[in-house]
């Protein structure tokens, strides 16, 4: 993508004018345009190899596990597999005619009416960071799926392999690991990347264009450094929410708060 420069006291290091002669960059009456990755879609590539990864590991967990489970029930340990599967169940909206959408919303107003919901996010198409966001359903809101479900399976002569599906993946500790990894990543890191790449046109004022987001990529190389060397910071929560701390962005603060 091409966009024009903002203020950014790095702008020299960061990339090079298109199709413009030495004597041209010297003249201030000749447009510059600078030529930059979208950084919404570099974000989604690291995500992809993030679910990869975390995929494979989690399948060499439960190789033995899996293998014991019957092949009709489709149990994976890829987290797309399972988010389709929880938007084709729990989708308000009903989505899925052999859901139950509106039977759990019904059963949420009469037991939980209380409780918040976090949306389901259907895992479609490239966006590997709805992946993120929807792995956040599973985490916060797996003990009301599973209490649904073991509602809906105890019932005389019950046979519904989706529900025996999620059943038995919301009862795995290392899936359940997963989905809180992949939440974290998404809250402190995948969402105020999305933040920076979709208001860098509007943030001059801090010193700061859309060539700047190289400064908000090494601060995430450099918080995966120290996680690196220390697991439990993943889930410090003071750690991880000041990732991004450095930039003196004040936007960015006053929105991570929200």
């Amino acid at each position: 993508m091409s966009h024009s420069l903002g203020n950014d006291s790095d702008s020299e290091d960061e990339g090079d004018a298109v199709g413009t002669t030495p004597q041209e960059k010297d003249d201030e009456s000749v447009p510059l345009v600078y030529e930059s990755y979208c950084h919404h879609h570099i974000r989604n590539v690291w995500w992809g190899g993030l679910i990869k990864r975390m995929s494979s590991t989690v399948k060499k967990c439960l190789h033995e596990s899996l293998c014991d489970i019957e092949s009709r029930l489709r149990v994976t340990a890829n987290m797309k597999s399972i988010l389709r599967a929880l938007d084709k169940c729990f989708s308000l909206p009903a989505n899925y005619p052999k859901g139950n959408g509106v039977e759990f919303k019904h059963w949420l107003e009469k037991y939980h009416d209380c409780v918040p919901l976090y949306p389901v996010q259907r895992s479609t198409g490239a966006r590997n960071d709805m992946i993120l966001e929807g792995a956040a359903a599973v985490y916060i809101n797996g003990w009301l799926y599973k209490l649904f479900l073991d509602e809906q399976l105890s019932t005389p002569k019950a046979d519904n392999i989706l529900q025996e599906n999620l059943f038995i993946v919301l009862s795995s500790a290392e899936l359940l690991a997963a989905s809180r990894v992949f939440s974290i990543i998404h809250l402190t890191i995948n969402v105020p990347m999305r933040w920076l790449a979709g208001n860098s046109k509007d943030l001059a004022a801090y010193d700061w264009s859309v060539v700047s987001m190289s400064r908000a990529i090494d601060c995430v190389y450099n918080a995966l450094l120290l996680i690196k060397e220390d697991g439990k910071k993943l889930t410090d929560e003071s750690f991880m929410l000041s990732i991004f701390d450095s930039l003196d962005v004040e936007p960015l603060k006053e929105f991570m708060k929200t």
